[in-house]
């Protein structure tokens, strides 16, 4: 990850409570409060290898409106994926697409190379 995106990434307690005052939920099948699903994933993940994050825009996403927000805005999205992962205490994510959204599937693997690359004097 480039150094310009570590450096905007909140502290994890800073990023709990912006979640926890935001009152977010889960988008997904479950639909709990986020910091709680959080909480739960770090614990999860203390006693864990390969510490790896999952999100699926194939959950619950009947409109394809986060399909839609992925096309048009990757780098929002993928740097929520980033904080949350980093909230979470995870080491990497992994991102589910449905099977046949190939054309998303072919940009979002394009905007994670430019959103991972690292930029010259960025360090």
């Amino acid at each position: 990850m480039n150094t310009f995106i570590r450096n905007r990434l909140p502290e994890k307690e800073e990023g709990l409570a912006k979640i926890r005052e935001a009152n977010l939920f889960e988008y997904g099948v479950f639909h709990e409060p986020l910091c709680e699903r959080l909480e739960r994933t770090q614990n999860a993940l203390q006693k864990a290898e390969g510490k790896a994050l999952a999100f699926g825009l194939n959950n619950n996403d009947f409109d394809h409106s986060l399909l839609k927000l992925l096309a048009e805005d990757s780098e929002t999205i993928f740097y929520g994926m980033v904080c949350l992962t980093e909230l979470a205490g995870a080491d990497s994510f992994v991102l589910y697409l449905p099977e046949n959204e190939t054309e998303i599937k072919i940009a979002a693997e394009e905007a994670l190379k430019v959103f991972f690359k690292e930029t010259p004097g960025s360090g």
